[in-house]
């Protein structure tokens, strides 16, 4: 569904993503991780073609992003925001109909069938009880999850996030990760999910690409990227590595300084 080869880019002269190259199958949950500043944001823009590599391509469907039209390509790709900051006033339910406009015919308003899906999108991120409510009034677990909403009501067919949970208590992020894994299992939706929660990145993608200073560092299943040797190497501090008792998974625990002396006898 998705092909990134040789992709680099930068800001003026500093190179953020250098040679980044990897695909992601129809239906696949692949998460990205790796430390603030090792270019997750920006290779997931560079997806939606919000930002354009200065060098390699990224294919979606077999087609160049550069050569779809925004409107087409909105239909195919949606992306859900870290933080999206709101000028107007805009109700929930406006912000999430936004999700119709690339089926929308000129200046032609949401119809019948862009209201019901709308409806069912609020109702699968459990936002339907703030279909009133202006946005700018509501928490920021409460915002993403209706910024979810929106990317659902696209119907498309791939789904790029950026920390789409970095907002929200321990029982929305399950929910939330649930939903979308489902969306993943039972629609073929493909997904993209930078995270910074590496254990819900484990229990949830099928693969996952670890990035350091702007490249591939590993990528593969959870069991073959998230290895103590992996995460010292890339965050540069100490991890224990087990195996979450219900699920297999694998599961990392961070060592303080303190300990850390005392293990090592210092």
């Amino acid at each position: 569904m998705i092909n990134v080869s040789s992709v680099s880019f930068r800001y003026v002269d500093q190179w953020v993503l250098r040679d980044i190259s990897f695909d992601v199958t129809k239906g696949e949950f692949l998460g990205v991780i790796g430390p603030n500043g090792s270019g997750k944001t920006t290779l997931l823009k560079s997806l939606n073609r919000i930002l354009v590599p200065q060098e390699g391509d990224v294919l979606v469907g077999g087609v160049n992003v550069k050569e779809i039209k925004r409107r087409e390509l909105a239909r195919v790709v949606g992306m859900v925001p870290q933080e999206a900051p709101m000028v107007f006033p805009f109700t929930v339910l406006e912000l999430v109909l936004m999700g119709r406009a690339p089926y929308l015919k000129g200046l032609s308003f949401e119809g019948e069938k862009d209201c019901e899906i709308a409806r069912r999108a609020m109702e699968m991120t459990d936002t339907l009880q703030f279909s009133k409510r202006v946005v700018g009034a509501l928490s920021g677990g409460e915002k993403q999850r209706v910024l979810i909403a929106r990317a659902i009501a696209q119907e498309p067919d791939v789904m790029l996030l950026d920390e789409p949970t970095s907002f929200l208590d321990i029982k929305h992020q399950i929910e939330i990760y649930d939903l979308i894994k489902g969306l993943s299992l039972g629609n073929g939706l493909t997904i993209v999910g930078v995270s910074h929660d590496i254990n819900m990145a484990a229990q949830y993608c099928d693969r996952i690409i670890l990035l350091s200073n702007g490249r591939v560092y590993k990528v593969g299943t959870p069991e073959e990227v998230i290895t103590w040797e992996n995460i010292e190497g890339v965050y540069g501090c100490i991890v224990l590595v087990d195996k979450n008792p219900v699920t297999g998974k694998p599961r990392i625990t961070p060592v303080s300084k303190d300990i850390e002396r005392v293990w090592s006898g210092s």
